[in-house]
């Protein structure tokens, strides 16, 4: 069953299946982690090249994204690196650059694929030694794709993650609480699982905890460490916990809010599920989907004589009246699903956002963003910025007059 919203296969640039070109290619841990402020790059490593190299990976998919470190230099004019993507050998182009070194950058991307087999290219071009990073590759899986040991993304729109009702989004990109012993709950199927969110500085900084529980243990607390009290900057791309490798298999997440409108919130913005599925259902041990074939036996035991007797003709033109409200049944369904899913990609293509968003405090190479820019425009950021500074006012008058009832 689908689940409304794409779920994405992440591959990190240690994947032994992605072909790099070139003897310049190196590996990197952690060096580039503190740089700007969207959080360090995925599982703190990353690929890089001081020469002309390219990279190549194979999947099976509709749509594709490619991530890396913008860490760029410009020289009158002249930056260095440069990159450019292919799918097929038929170029998908870039996004644009910053001024600034930042990790989880989208270097490029291509959402309408024909579904089924692609090869995608990345050629880095490398004049005077300014490092190419590369981190990960994101793609929507073809339904037939063997998804053995991958990881699996879910963003904070997923329909099967299980809000509770103190929860309420925080713009297009993700969820947060900010009430105590608010609650979370998520099945998956997969070995482990990691919760990523965001710090906004909107929001009250004082450092607060939650905890999270798989399949009812003992419940294990993580730290929501907040922001320095004079911090400006909202910081991205956190990796709030992971939890330890279970058996592959079904699992339950419950996770529980400790804090309260005077600290950091607890947000979400996307899981990533060690060999989870692409699908939103798990099927739970016990649950055929056969409810009452206990009873068929009836059908041709005790119940046998009094079908001998019943009237052939009424049985005849029962059978083809349903089949005929069935075949209309059936066209109609075929008819809603095709109309609700061209809908649905449209949506998507229009409303959905990379999970790294522009960051706050910096002023980039080119003030007005173009049109197909993958992330929010700046009057967006705006929006989402007045809407938690709102949340922070409601937060506070409800306090005070729940201070005012109290001393009445």
């Amino acid at each position: 069953m689908s689940s409304g919203r794409p779920r994405w296969v992440v591959v990190d640039d240690t994947n032994t299946d992605i072909v790099y070109t070139g003897s310049s290619w190196f590996q990197d841990t952690g060096s580039q982690d503190s740089a700007g402020n969207f959080g360090p790059a995925y599982r703190s490593t990353l690929h890089g090249t001081k020469a002309n190299a390219s990279l190549s990976y194979s999947f099976s998919g509709s749509r594709v994204r490619v991530w890396g470190t913008n860490n760029i230099r410009n020289d009158s004019g002249v930056i260095d690196p440069k990159w450019e993507c292919f799918i097929d050998q038929i170029s998908i182009g870039t996004t644009s650059t910053f001024a600034f070194a930042e990790n989880n950058w989208l270097f490029c991307e291509h959402n309408g694929l024909v579904d089924g087999p692609h090869v995608l290219t990345v050629n880095a071009t490398v004049n005077r030694e300014q490092t190419f990073w590369f981190d990960a590759i994101h793609y929507v899986p073809s339904p037939s794709a063997s998804l053995d040991k991958a990881e699996i993304l879910l963003d904070n729109r997923d329909p099967a993650l299980g809000y509770g009702p103190q929860w309420q989004s925080l713009g297009a990109t993700a969820n947060m609480t900010t009430r105590q012993g608010s609650i979370f709950d998520f099945d998956f199927y997969g070995v482990s699982l990691s919760w990523y969110g965001f710090i906004p500085t909107e929001l009250p900084h004082d450092a607060t905890t939650a905890t999270y529980s798989v399949d009812g243990e003992t419940p294990v607390n993580f730290l929501l460490k907040g922001l320095p009290v004079d911090n400006t900057i909202t910081i991205y791309n956190q990796k709030f916990f992971e939890t330890k490798t279970y058996p592959a298999g079904p699992h339950h997440l419950s996770v529980v809010y400790q804090g309260n409108g005077q600290s950091t919130p607890l947000t979400l913005t996307h899981l990533v599920i060690q060999n989870g599925t692409a699908s939103s259902t798990t099927t739970s041990a016990g649950s055929s989907g056969t409810g009452g074939a206990g009873n068929s036996g009836n059908l041709s035991g005790n119940g046998g004589n009094a079908e001998s007797s019943t009237n052939v003709g009424a049985i005849a033109g029962g059978v083809i009246g349903g089949l005929v409200l069935i075949l209309l049944a059936v066209l109609a369904f075929v008819f809603l699903r095709r109309r609700h899913q061209r809908r649905q990609r449209e949506i998507d293509l229009q409303e959905e956002a990379p999970h790294m968003v522009e960051p706050f405090g910096y002023t980039p190479v080119n003030p007005e963003l173009p049109p197909n820019h993958p992330y929010p425009s700046r009057r967006k950021l705006a929006a989402d910025s007045r809407r938690a500074m709102a949340m922070v006012a409601d937060t506070k008058h409800q306090q005070a007059t729940a201070t005012r009832r109290c001393s009445q």
